[in-house]
């Protein structure tokens, strides 16, 4: 997760992706899922699910797709005593059709309107995230769901873990192909 502003179009696909899955998560789960929403609290992973963790990448780049990993710890899941997944949305971006992110907020925001803490909870990490309703008319970008892929990252998974990391680099970014 990032405290940065969602007002480039970049990190709004990479919200987009979040608030989709939470929505999921809230059919499933109920208001609760909130809580599971880890990513504006500077965690590791995006979401947590008792000892599981999910990572949540979004693309709004035409196939072939690849998922931007931004650290050796994101897909490493040495620390997490059950399994890690990966969900990853690939998104078509329309400037004239399509849901808009504050459709996505306020969809939410209507399946919490009986659960005050979980809404209160929500609005309080969209702030840590940068959005502000205030701001909602610069949200311009519609979105198209192109393809939804779930992955258990674990042995043979492509991905880079902390152990494997030789000492004295750092600040490693990389892609995954989908």
């Amino acid at each position: 997760g990032s405290t940065t502003h969602i007002i480039n179009d970049n990190k709004v696909v990479l919200e987009k992706g979040e608030l989709l899955f939470l929505s999921e998560c809230l059919e499933s789960h109920g208001s609760e899922a909130v809580s599971h929403w880890a990513g504006s609290e500077d965690e590791t992973h995006d979401f947590y699910f008792g000892p599981h963790a999910i990572e949540v990448k979004t693309t709004s780049a035409q196939a072939p797709y690849f998922a931007s990993i931004s650290s050796e710890y994101q897909l490493d899941d040495s620390d997490i005593p059950g399994k890690l997944f990966m969900r990853f949305y690939a998104l078509r971006k329309s400037h004239s059709s399509g849901e808009r992110l504050q459709e996505r907020i306020a969809a939410i925001r209507s399946k919490l309107c009986t659960d005050i803490s979980a809404l209160f909870k929500f609005n309080e990490k969209l702030k840590k995230y940068g959005y502000f309703d205030e701001a909602a008319d610069y949200y311009t970008v519609g979105y198209h769901q192109r393809d939804l892929y779930c992955f258990a990252v674990e042995d043979g998974f492509p991905r880079l873990s902390s152990q494997a990391i030789p000492l004295g680099i750092s600040d490693i970014t990389y892609r995954v192909s989908i």
